[in-house]
C-alpha cells in the first residue's frame, strides 16, 4: 500500500495491538501537531503531507479522492477543522472503525441560504487570502491568534498554545494559497455524523471560526484549537482512548 500522501508520525504497535490511525490537519499545519495526543494512543500512526497532496490534487474532492485511494480499511481518522472535512469525507468509503472530527464546520463559509449563523463570511476569507499573498509570515501570524482566541486558559496559555501551534506550520507559500480555496469548496452532508458509534463531532463555545453543522456535537470550552488545551487535552485522549478499545 502507497503512502505518499501519508507521512509516519509514530509506530506503537504490538502483537495484540495493530490499531492503524490517520491524521488529517488543520489548513496551514503539519500532522506533528497532533503528537501530544498521539503519544498516548497505541497502534501506527499515519500523517497527511498537504504538501504531498496538493501535488495530486486540483481540488477539495480530487484530494478526497487521493485519500481514499492511499489509505487503508478499518482505521481511526482524526481531522482537525479542514482536515476534519477532508477525513469526513474520505473514511466513510475506507468502513472506519472510528471519525472524529475536531472542530470541523459542515461548511468553512456561511451561505447565503443558511439560517443556522455559523461559518465565515466569504468575504472575510477573501481579505484573508489577500493578506497571506501579500504578508505571508504576518497573516499566518495572525491565524494562530484567530486559532486560539478563546482559550480557556487565559492570555498565558494563548501565547503558549500559539507557540506550539506556530513549530508546526507550513511553510510552502504556494502549498498555502492553494489549499485556502479548499475551504471555500466543502460541504459536508447533512447524514454525516449520525452514526454516534462511528463518528463524533468535538467544539468549542469559544471558537473564532465559528464551525457548526455536524451532530451529533460535544461542546467543550476553548478555542479553535481547543483540543490542545490544557483542560481539554486528556478529555480527549480518553475519548479517543475508550474508542480504540471499545473496538
Amino acid at each position: 500500500m502507497s503512502h505518499s500522501c501519508w507521512i509516519r508520525l509514530a509506530d506503537s504497535t504490538t502483537q495484540h495491538n495493530q490499531t492503524l490511525w490517520y491524521w488529517v490537519p488543520g489548513w496551514s499545519f503539519k500532522a506533528d501537531v497532533f503528537l501530544p495526543l498521539i503519544e498516548h494512543l497505541p497502534g501506527r500512526h499515519m500523517g497527511l503531507c498537504y504538501d504531498s497532496l496538493l501535488a495530486q490534487s486540483d481540488s477539495f474532492q480530487d484530494a478526497v479522492q487521493q485519500l481514499i485511494q492511499q489509505s487503508e480499511d478499518h482505521a481511526h481518522w482524526v481531522g482537525w477543522s479542514l482536515g476534519g472535512a477532508l477525513a469526513a469525507m474520505a473514511a466513510p468509503a475506507k468502513a472506519p472503525l472510528q471519525l472524529h472530527t475536531l472542530a470541523t464546520g459542515q461548511t468553512f463559509l456561511q451561505r447565503d441560504t443558511d439560517q443556522s449563523g455559523f461559518g465565515m463570511p466569504a468575504a472575510t476569507l477573501d481579505l484573508f487570502e489577500q493578506g497571506l499573498q501579500a504578508q505571508t509570515a504576518k497573516t499566518l501570524k495572525r491565524f494562530l491568534g484567530l486559532c486560539t482566541a478563546g482559550c480557556a486558559g487565559g492570555r498565558e496559555e494563548m501565547r503558549q498554545l500559539m507557540r506550539q501551534l506556530g513549530e508546526h506550520q507550513l511553510g510552502n507559500p504556494h502549498t498555502l494559497v492553494q489549499t485556502l480555496d479548499w475551504l471555500r469548496q466543502f460541504q459536508l452532508p447533512d447524514t454525516l455524523a449520525d452514526d454516534s458509534q462511528r463518528g463524533m463531532a468535538f467544539y468549542a463555545n469559544a471558537d473564532a471560526l465559528n464551525p457548526g453543522g455536524l451532530t451529533p456535537a460535544i461542546e467543550m470550552t476553548g478555542s479553535h484549537a481547543f483540543w490542545l488545551e490544557q483542560n481539554n487535552l486528556p478529555t480527549l485522549i480518553e475519548r479517543l482512548q475508550e474508542g480504540a478499545n471499545a473496538l
